[in-house]
């Protein structure tokens, strides 16, 4: 009976190993969910080591032992720097600096704290979330810059109704179109922007808005993503999270698409020149090779990577005794933003944390 332990030992080993899978093919589903699940892994693992402890199989003990210590690796690195060379076979980003470490920029007009911008981001789950909880956190956080998706007309005349115009009186609304998944992205600023668009890059979802706003003597564009989920195609979904690279100041390779309906070939693209923070439900986690490749190619950094400040899952957030399992919110950044603090935030309603963060330009 010890002996058949083994095969779930041998399938959770097999399915940590689809860390490695390469990105260019974690759009084949069920891959993307099965990617997603990895730190879940630590639970029956432990559990099947307490068996074999029992039964006296000490190989078993020691194989568990083995799991959970890659599994501690994996989780150590979003707290501490680790060796160059563990960070490229885990293909996991280089940390530009710390916050800690970044110089305090010269005070400007432009922010209405001078130094700091607050930040956050929420999926509203259909249009779903407590418009007057949302409120409530932007007046609590004196929040500068919220990113919105899955937003539905019905849900912005509630945020109008709970008053959002006397905190962030601009907005820019993505178009509703046919590849919109759950409702359209939205963001809205506490100060007029420079520029604004309700559509930046195609990721094969629903528009990205932007809003452009002056912050100490520079130009940062906001926008608000969210690509699709595997459910909806996962070729989608992996062309969705490559293609965020556009907002980099660098160029990498990604799976480009000749139309929302073939995807296919592998042309690279120029970015877009200027500073930007892309905040959003984008559906993926540093579990998801493609996702770490986006980090290390295209020079965006994740905040709470780049912080050290370990994981933040964010969903599910409306289960009953179930905590938020996975981190598959985000707000990344090119490399002449800080980010400075990193937290969650309950909101009624919805089905996803929000994720907050107070920002920073590098000196």
């Amino acid at each position: 009976m010890s002996a058949l332990l083994w095969i779930p030992y041998v399938l959770i080993a097999i399915w940590m190993c689809l860390w490695f899978v390469p990105y260019s093919v974690n759009g084949n589903r069920p891959l993307p969910e099965c990617m997603a699940l990895i730190p879940l892994l630590t639970f029956p693992t432990v559990l099947l080591m307490a068996c074999s402890a029992i039964a006296g199989q000490w190989w078993q003990v020691g194989f568990a032992a083995s799991q959970l210590a890659v599994q501690a690796l994996w989780f150590v690195s979003t707290l501490v720097d680790i060796p160059r060379g563990a960070l490229h076979i885990l293909g996991l980003p280089e940390r530009r600096r710390r916050a800690a470490d970044a110089p305090m920029p010269a005070e400007s007009s432009a922010s209405p704290r001078n130094l700091r911008w607050s930040l956050m981001t929420l999926n509203c789950r259909f249009g779903r979330a407590d418009a007057n909880d949302v409120v409530g956190q932007i007046q609590r956080r004196h929040v500068d810059v919220l990113a919105l998706q899955e937003v539905t007309p019905e849900l912005l005349q509630r945020l109008d109704d709970a008053g959002i115009g006397l905190e962030l009186p601009y907005r820019s609304l993505g178009k509703a179109s046919d590849d919109d998944n759950g409702g359209t992205n939205a963001i809205l600023s506490r100060v007029k922007p420079a520029e604004s668009s309700s559509s930046s890059i195609d990721i094969l979802a629903a528009d990205i808005p932007s809003l452009s706003l002056d912050i100490q003597g520079r130009r940062v564009r906001f926008v608000s993503a969210h690509p699709k989920s595997p459910g909806r195609g996962g070729r989608f979904w992996q062309i969705g999270i490559e293609r965020l690279a556009g907002f980099s100041k660098r160029i990498i390779s990604t799976h480009e698409a000749p139309s929302s309906h073939e995807p296919g070939g592998l042309p690279s693209y120029a970015p877009l020149p200027q500073e930007t923070v892309v905040m959003g439900d984008l559906n993926s986690s540093l579990y998801h090779s493609v996702f770490r490749h986006l980090l290390t190619g295209s020079g965006l950094s994740d905040a709470a990577f780049e912080m050290k400040a370990g994981v933040h899952p964010s969903f599910p957030a409306s289960w009953t005794y179930v905590p938020s399992m996975l981190e598959i919110d985000h707000i990344l950044m090119t490399e002449g933003l800080i980010p400075l603090s990193i937290s969650t935030a309950i909101i009624a309603g919805s089905d996803h944390r929000a994720l907050c963060s107070e920002i920073s330009m590098s000196a």
